[in-house]
């Protein structure tokens, strides 16, 4: 896959979150981390989910913007980012604590 296949994706996922083409952005936040995935950037997986997570997040889907977001954190613990870790949870207690996201 092309080095790059994941970051267009996640921009393009942007791009139709934006005026609302949310179908559409959420096959693309799946390419990106897929793609993220098959070119074993653990960072860019991480990314791909915890932005994920802010959309799905911001239409209260909180189920999957959970599964995101811990996925988002894991993916960040096994890159070594242990700032972004903490940053997490930090602004998302409740990922540890098992209590409603919102």
């Amino acid at each position: 896959p092309s080095p790059f296949r994941d970051k267009q994706a996640l921009v393009a996922a942007e791009i139709a979150r934006v005026p609302g083409r949310e179908f559409e952005a959420m096959r693309l936040y799946e390419d990106a981390r897929e793609a993220a995935e098959a070119g074993g950037f653990v960072q860019n997986v991480a990314i791909c989910h915890e932005v994920a997570a802010r959309f799905y997040l911001q239409r209260k889907f909180v189920a999957f913007a959970r599964l995101c977001l811990q996925a988002a954190r894991s993916a960040y613990a096994t890159w070594g980012a242990d700032g972004k870790v903490k940053d997490l949870d930090r602004r998302y207690p409740s990922l540890a604590e098992r209590r409603p996201l919102l």
